[in-house]
């Protein structure tokens, strides 16, 4: 192994001596200098370095979810599921990804969905003699003619209010080059909108068994689907009377197949239907799909799918009777998060003596949370937060997982405006956002020209001073190593020219 040369450096003397293992000057002179440079490297980063968003993940609101109750309603179908309309959020549900269940007519909700996203309501569609005759053995029909010409806010009506299988096949054939082609579009919206198991062969729902959905995918479906204005507004109609065309003068009313929206719900039930579908076809068993609102304004959607008891017709209706109930009894609209509520604190660049900036919020986020926890949410409002994440904590159990994330830009800097956007905030139950609201600024704070004396706060002269006494610093250390370096090299000569001397001598 190579000698090493090193020195050991004592109060009064530098001595020189000569290991194995050990660093030569050069190394010596290389590790100082790589432990400056990395604490250079340190301080210039703690003092410039910004995130590019600031998030806070609070988890603060836990529960159970009364599965107790849940479990003796008594429902008696294939699969079923109560959803939070506004978020999708399953507040209940059984064999609710159970696959090959057929809907029936619930299908139209998807053949509305694709038809209403592809044509304006006014469009004129004719019907053609295998769109009306091709209906299935008792399948409902209002009597549409062939070469008959009717609007397609029209048909929609006959489709979805009295569930019209022949107005079903009208509005695909004029919304498409043909039935299935729609019939094509139709799967490829389900797929898009999340509904992975769902599989349609028709626009009516007559029964094939490759025509089959789940509950799930159905929740999916119907949500999508009462997001859409004219959709919402057909489905909740007791009855409608069409428009005379070249076919007929006048029409009879067309009555709801929805036993809801005619003779309303049982009493002491606190809210109200306002729409779906219903289906039926004998494999299929009664399927129904409802969505109803209490007065404060809390929207539910409930599936519920292949009921076929001896009084299926019958117990559909008290089953997703009571399911709403469940939920609407259970669950409760809470403000997660009021208008100009505090959210955080940060310091203003380019502001006079390094002011400080309230945030608040610009509206109000609401959500569906359990009754049990649901006042637990009011104690977060009260808390004023002083860092980029706090944790509010409402239960140990935190099944409902739900979570608050702050996103702040990376730099804040003066002038700023009362009321002007500085980030966002969102509330999730795991994946699916409750909420979103802008982060505003509480007040305004003008940009300052900089002084001598405001000079020196400033983060612009703390780096500067900084990589000053980092290179002072630097120089004194290598004016040291220098000077070290050329007084062992003086002792190393005079030692050469003494042996030299030494032995001339002998």
């Amino acid at each position: 192994m190579k000698i090493l040369k090193f020195y050991v450096f004592s109060k009064d003397k530098i001595t020189f001596k000569a290991s194995e293992g050990f660093f030569s000057m050069k190394s010596l002179k290389i590790s100082i200098l790589a432990i400056y440079i990395f604490s250079f490297l340190t301080i210039i980063n703690s003092c410039l370095v910004y995130a590019d968003s600031t998030e806070s993940s609070d988890s603060y609101i836990g529960t159970n979810v009364l599965n107790n109750i849940a479990d003796n309603l008594g429902i008696e179908a294939e699969g079923f599921v109560l959803i939070d309309s506004h978020t999708g959020i399953i507040l209940f549900s059984d064999n609710a990804d159970k696959k090959q269940i057929y809907p029936a007519s619930t299908t139209k909700i998807m053949t509305a969905i694709v038809a209403l996203e592809n044509k304006s309501l006014d469009t004129v569609m004719t019907a053609s003699q295998a769109a009306v005759y091709d209906i299935g053995e008792g399948g409902m029909n209002i009597g549409i003619m062939a070469g008959e010409e009717i609007t397609f806010s029209d048909l929609l009506h006959a489709m979805l209010i009295c569930s019209a299988n022949e107005a079903a096949n009208i509005i695909a054939e004029n919304v498409a080059s043909s039935r299935d082609e729609f019939i094509s579009m139709m799967n490829e919206r389900a797929r898009e909108l999340g509904a992975m198991d769902t599989h349609f062969v028709n626009t009516n729902g007559m029964h094939h068994k490759e025509h089959y959905t789940t509950a799930k995918d159905m929740a999916i479906i119907a949500r999508h689907a009462m997001s859409i204005p004219a959709f919402r507004e057909i489905v909740k109609k007791e009855s409608f009377i069409m428009t005379p065309t070249n076919k007929h003068e006048a029409w009879e009313p067309l009555y709801t197949t929805n036993k809801f929206l005619r003779y309303g719900t049982s009493p002491g039930c606190n809210f109200d239907i306002i729409g779906i579908k219903t289906g039926f076809t004998t494999p299929a068993g009664h399927n129904l799909i409802t969505a109803a609102v209490d007065e404060s304004g809390m929207e539910l959607i409930s599936v519920v799918l292949g009921v076929k008891t001896p009084r299926s017709w019958e117990d559909v209706y008290d089953y997703t009777e009571k399911l709403l109930q469940f939920g609407f009894n259970n669950f409760s609209l809470k403000k997660l998060i009021a208008e100009n509520a505090y959210v955080t604190t940060v310091a203003v660049e380019n502001s006079n003596d390094s002011l400080t900036l309230d945030l608040v919020t610009d509206q109000s986020i609401f959500g569906i949370l359990p009754l049990a926890q649901a006042d637990a949410i009011n104690s977060l409002n009260n808390i004023r937060q002083t860092n980029s994440k706090a944790v509010y904590s409402a239960s140990n159990n935190n099944s409902w997982n739900i979570i608050k994330k702050v996103h702040l830009k990376p730099v804040i800097s003066a002038p700023i405006s009362q009321g002007e956007i500085l980030g966002y905030i969102e509330f999730f139950r795991d994946d699916t956002v409750l909420g979103t609201a802008n982060i505003i600024a509480a007040n305004s704070i003008e940009k300052e020209i900089p002084s001598h004396d405001n000079f020196k706060s400033t983060k612009l002269f703390k780096v500067i001073r900084t990589i000053v006494i980092v290179v002072l610093s630097f120089l004194m250390l290598r004016f040291t190593l220098k000077r070290i370096s050329r007084k062992a090299n003086s002792k190393r000569n005079r030692s050469r020219a003494i042996q030299r001397y030494s032995k001339r001598l002998y």
